[in-house]
């Protein structure tokens, strides 16, 4: 958990309504999971969630998710 900034307090997907976060300052909830791979587990496949939400510091707070999937390779 943590507080972020977003530059855009209101955020449009394609084919949906706006959403709006009522403030450019956010609660960030994050959690993910990773595999490491190889000789050296020098590959990372893995899964995020993240949440962010103004807490209802502000009247409007709809709040948006994001998933994400990484691959991360250390040289």
């Amino acid at each position: 958990m943590g507080v972020s900034y977003v530059t855009l307090d209101e955020i449009v997907a394609k084919g949906n309504s706006p959403v709006d976060l009522g403030t450019n300052f956010q609660l960030e909830d994050r959690v993910g999971v990773g595999l490491l791979f190889g000789q050296q587990q020098t590959v990372e496949f893995g899964y995020r969630y993240l949440h962010y939400s103004n807490g209802g510091v502000n009247g409007d707070n709809d709040g948006i998710d994001f998933q994400q999937l990484h691959l991360t390779v250390w040289f």
